[in-house]
């Protein structure tokens, strides 16, 4: 049997929850990285129509017959198939919750994406409006509990995670009023799995997110 194939652009981006989740469960798995120069670029473009994918777009998960994009869906797969679904909720209202606290993140991550990508005062304060508030929401929801969740931790926690730390890149005074969303951070970094994976070279600093596309340059997060 071949290794599943795991493609994504030579960065960060969207998809590093993914690695965080295949590093976690011990998945051995190809990591097929476009380098972000124009021949990366076109590397990909010359692939994009022959990989078998139903939606080409990056990243992309390659195993046996299962053939995905998206990286909701290609998280959210990896969190039922490894590990014996160790990352998935396994009742339906906790999964419920699950997905609620997801697109709750999807939405604060964009914010992020979006002040890098539009340098203009309409995006500066919509991040600054609606982020905080949003935030504020997800630190009242994790309370005293561990994970988001509870005492397991699951997919969601690791798409939490890289929101935390783009917004702690962005700016390391942003999450100081969410103490409980630090902490949480914190014990993310420290689990035996993340913490020799952080140390590997597999793991990718830097950048978050593309330069193609991104007009407003903030260290850490674009280059």
């Amino acid at each position: 049997m071949s290794k599943p194939v795991f493609g994504y652009h030579d960065l960060r981006g969207i998809a590093h929850p993914i690695k965080f989740a295949l590093a976690y469960l011990g998945v051995d798995y190809v990591d097929k990285r476009y380098p972000l120069t124009p021949e990366g670029l076109t590397e990909y473009g010359g692939e994009k129509g022959n990989l078998g994918l139903d939606f080409p777009n990056l990243p992309y998960w390659k195993d046996g017959t299962v053939k995905l994009t998206e990286s909701r869906a290609v998280l959210k797969y990896i969190a039922r198939k490894q590990g014996g679904g160790a990352l998935m909720p396994k009742d339906e209202v906790t999964l419920a919750n699950a997905e609620m606290v997801e697109g709750v993140l999807w939405d604060v991550w964009y914010y992020l994406i979006w002040r890098c990508k539009f340098d203009n005062d309409t995006f500066i304060d919509l991040l600054k409006a609606r982020a905080p508030a949003k935030l504020d929401l997800v630190h009242t929801f994790l309370g005293n509990k561990k994970w988001i969740l509870g005492d397991q931790i699951s997919y969601v926690d690791f798409m939490l995670y890289e929101v935390l730390h783009g917004y702690s890149l962005y700016d390391p005074e942003f999450l100081k009023p969410y103490p409980g969303l630090l902490k949480l951070k914190a014990n993310f970094e420290e689990i035996p799995q993340i913490k020799k994976f952080i140390a590997s070279p597999e793991y990718i600093k830097g950048p978050c997110y593309h330069p193609t596309f991104m007009k407003h340059k903030v260290p850490g997060l674009t280059c």
